[in-house]
Parts: C-alpha cells; structure tokens; sequence
C-alpha cells in the first residue's frame, strides 16, 4: 500500500548499462512497478557504467537533492 504521507516524494533510479552485478531490466522494472503505484519517478540509465558511481551520476544526483 502507498502511504499519502509520502506519496509525492520524488525517487530517483540510476542505473549503469553495463552493470554485471545488477542487470539493468531489473531496475528498469523498478521503476515502473513505482510509476505504476503513482510516484514521481525519474530514471536514468548511463553508458558504458558498470556497478559503480560517475561524475555524471553524482551531478544528477546532487541536482535531485536540490530540487
């Protein structure tokens, strides 16, 4: 069930396409599964990024924290 207390918090999902750890579909279907249930969802997929972090995933990430 989806608490209305939190209903609006937006998520962030970041994912790399190269991941081996965790395949990407996976957290492709995440995020819908969340859009599904009616949360603000943003979605980012970087290339050539395996199970780690990048500059440009932190950029995005701070940007998030700041809206």
């Amino acid at each position: 069930a989806v608490n209305s207390t939190n209903k609006e918090t937006p998520v962030l999902v970041c994912h790399g396409d190269q991941d081996r750890v965790v395949r990407p579909e996976l957290t492709s279907s995440s995020a819908d599964y969340l859009r599904a249930m009616g949360r603000p969802v943003e979605y980012r997929v970087y290339q050539g990024m395996g199970h780690s972090s990048s500059p440009e995933e932190i950029a995005d990430f701070t940007r998030f924290l700041l809206i």
